[in-house]
C-alpha cells in the first residue's frame, strides 16, 4: 500500500474525504424519512451563491 502512495504528498488514493461519504449517507436517509423536511429544507437554505434581497 506505501508504494501507492505518492512519495512526498503523503495522499492516500481513495477515500479523499473520509469527512463527506458519511455525512451524505446520514442526510440523505434523514430527508428519505422526513419528507415533510425536505420542502422546508429547500426554501429555507438557498443555493449556493444566491442572495437575498
Amino acid at each position: 500500500m506505501p508504494d501507492d502512495t505518492p512519495a512526498g504528498t503523503g495522499h492516500v488514493p481513495g477515500p479523499p474525504h473520509p469527512e463527506l461519504p458519511p455525512d451524505e449517507p446520514e442526510s440523505a436517509q434523514e430527508v428519505s424519512e422526513d419528507p415533510a423536511a425536505e420542502p422546508a429544507a429547500e426554501p429555507a437554505r438557498p443555493p449556493d451563491g444566491f442572495e437575498p434581497l
